[in-house]
């Protein structure tokens, strides 16, 4: 697949408005509290100056990209954040602090569900067993897993 970087759009003229000329795109928010990717057609003006002036190392054509290319190691975090959807890939990984197995979601009515997994996590597939051998091969899943 050949992917082309976006380029800056031209400067617009005096008598077209701004969103009018960009195309819309994605820009990380290192100054919020969260991670988060701006869209630059509802964020018009809080772009930072250094962002428009290298465009190709800091803006994205969707929100994926943005969250992946700024924020990797909570790039599901940044998604939902940003107003997009992600639903996680439901596979099994180790909670550390809890020592339990949960599953990368984050839906309330599934008490399995540990919130998304992190870039460092290993996911185990859809199989609890396989996680849990990697905390301890003697537990039991009924003991690794939250329930």
């Amino acid at each position: 697949i050949l992917v082309t970087p976006l380029e800056r759009p031209a400067a617009p003229a005096d008598d077209v408005p701004v969103d009018a000329v960009e195309p819309r795109a994605f820009y990380p928010n290192w100054g919020g509290l969260e991670e988060k990717c701006l869209d630059n057609s509802v964020e018009t003006e809080n772009m930072p100056g250094y962002m428009r002036t290298n465009y190709n190392d800091f803006v994205s054509d969707d929100l994926e990209t943005c969250c992946a290319k700024h924020y990797d190691w909570a790039k599901a975090d940044c998604i939902v954040n940003s107003g997009g959807t992600y639903a996680g890939s439901s596979e099994w990984y180790v909670n550390w602090v809890s020592l339990k197995c949960v599953k990368d979601c984050n839906d309330s009515s599934d008490v399995s569900c540990g919130g998304f997994a992190k870039n460092w996590d290993e996911l185990f597939g859809d199989s609890a067993a396989d996680c849990c051998g990697n905390i301890s091969p003697d537990l039991t899943i009924s003991e690794c897993i939250e329930t």
